[in-house]
Order: C-alpha cells, then sequence, then structure tokens
C-alpha cells in the first residue's frame, strides 16, 4: 500500500472516530447539532495572539473610516468617466489626456 493511501485510511479513521465521538454524548442534542458543534469548535475554537487582534483592529479602523468610502468611490467614478471618454476615431491631443489619466491612476503606461 502507498504511503498516499495509507494517509487517507487515516484521515478517514480518524474522521469515523471523531464522527462516533459525536454520537456518544449524551444529551438532548440531535446528531446534527453534535456535529455542528464538533465542527464549529475545530474551525473556531482558538484564540489569535494579542498581536494579531491589535493589527486586525488597526486595519478595521482604516476601513471603517469615511475617507476611505469617499476616496473608493472618487476612484470608481474617475474610471467610469475616463471609460465613458474612450470611442473611436479619438483625436491625439485627447488620446494623450486620457493616456495621462491612466499613468495617474493605474502607475502605469497604456498605449492607444
Amino acid at each position: 500500500m502507498s504511503v498516499r493511501w495509507a494517509n487517507k485510511l487515516l484521515l478517514l479513521r480518524l474522521f469515523l472516530f471523531w464522527i462516533a465521538d459525536v454520537y456518544e454524548m449524551e444529551d438532548d442534542r440531535t446528531w446534527k447539532e453534535k456535529l455542528l458543534d464538533k465542527i464549529y469548535d475545530l474551525m473556531f475554537g482558538w484564540d489569535c495572539s494579542p498581536g494579531w487582534y491589535r493589527f486586525a483592529h488597526y486595519v478595521e479602523q482604516f476601513i471603517m473610516d469615511p475617507f476611505v468610502d469617499l476616496f473608493i468611490t472618487l476612484c470608481i467614478v474617475s474610471n467610469t468617466g475616463f471609460m465613458a471618454c474612450d470611442h473611436a476615431d479619438i483625436s491625439p491631443y485627447f488620446a494623450n489626456v486620457l493616456n495621462i489619466g491612466n499613468i495617474v491612476r493605474h502607475c502605469h503606461h497604456h498605449q492607444y
């Protein structure tokens, strides 16, 4: 038997023992509730380091700032405006204006 199959069988055996443990609980909950509790404990039953919580707090403060919403809205509006101005048979001057706008917004050069 290959190592890959042995690992799969070991994981299957551990999963079946875990399911059997769910059935052996003696309370009034259904097996689905017990299984969901086990899955919840497995997925979310751990704590992060204090540094991670501090970092997440600063990211949340930045994202929830109204000026970030304003910046995103202005980016969407300017992108829509530049896309609306692009058309066939465009004059070279206007193509240059759109090209400069793309460079400023995307920080790289687009060829027309």
